[in-house]
């Protein structure tokens, strides 16, 4: 049974972690390096709190954190970096959650191995490196992601709301209702279902989508350089841009279902 640790502000140091603790942060802005693995933890930690009045540097790019949480990361820091592996007996894990709410403004590294089954990112920046995999993405208007390429590692649902995504895997669906949405993934790196209702969707590399629902916006193609199949588009013809989408000579529709005033 763990207990709630509580890391003073100015310390530099995680303290000794135990399996089921909460760790709080109570702000500050040093940088926190010391006893930043804790992944040789035979059962997992519970949760990590870093609060919106901490400006430092969580970890490094060279010592991130280590550990596997049951229960979420919260990571609301206003500034600074924090460099995090998801990792539990020394072998990748899956932690819950992470959680970065409105008003962060710190950037999340997200390293090495692990996996994240839920990041809920309403603002700050979160950089997901090619080993990683985060299975749902939720993003607010706040947000700014970075899903570095791999074929291995996409996401099953991406909702984003808002803010920018620099796409460069794959997905089983995306949802884009709003902000910026670049697709830039290569051929390995396909998306089974893309709907669009708000915002725009750059197509900027090669690859295949099986659907895309284009309903109250077509996606941008000005930087579209390689060829791209789309195998089922439906499409509200009533939208700007619908009949350039659909000749656009480097797409390839194989079927089209066209709708007017969707």
């Amino acid at each position: 049974m763990g207990i709630a640790r509580y890391i003073a502000a100015g310390s530099t140091d995680l303290g000794t972690i135990a399996t089921g603790d909460d760790i709080h942060l109570l702000g500050g802005s040093a940088a926190m390096v010391t006893n930043m693995d804790q992944s040789g933890l035979i059962t997992p930690i519970l949760s990590l709190e870093i609060p919106y009045n901490y400006n430092g540097s969580f970890g490094t790019a060279s010592v991130p954190h280590k550990g596997g949480y049951d229960g979420f990361v919260e990571y609301a820091a206003g500034g600074g970096d924090a460099y995090f592996t998801s990792q539990n007996n020394a072998i990748a894990y899956a932690t819950v959650k992470l959680v970065m709410p409105s008003g962060t403004g710190g950037h999340f590294h997200f390293q090495e191995s692990g996996t994240i089954t839920s990041a809920e990112v309403a603002s700050g920046s979160f950089t997901v490196a090619a080993a990683c995999v985060v299975t749902n993405l939720y993003m607010g208007s706040g947000a700014s992601v970075r899903l570095y390429d791999s074929a291995s590692t996409d996401p099953t649902l991406i909702q984003q709301a808002g803010g920018s995504l620099f796409l460069d895997r794959g997905a089983t669906t995306l949802n884009v209702s709003g902000g910026s949405c670049w697709v830039q993934g290569v051929a390995a790196n396909a998306i089974t279902t893309c709907t669009i209702t708000g915002g725009t969707v750059w197509l900027v590399e090669s690859g295949t989508i099986t659907t895309l629902n284009a309903w109250n916006a077509v996606p941008n193609t000005s930087k579209l350089m390689r060829p791209l199949t789309i195998s089922n588009t439906n499409i509200n013809l009533s939208v700007s841009g619908a009949d350039d989408f659909l000749t656009h000579p480097l797409i390839t529709h194989s079927s089209v279902t066209k709708y007017m005033g969707r």
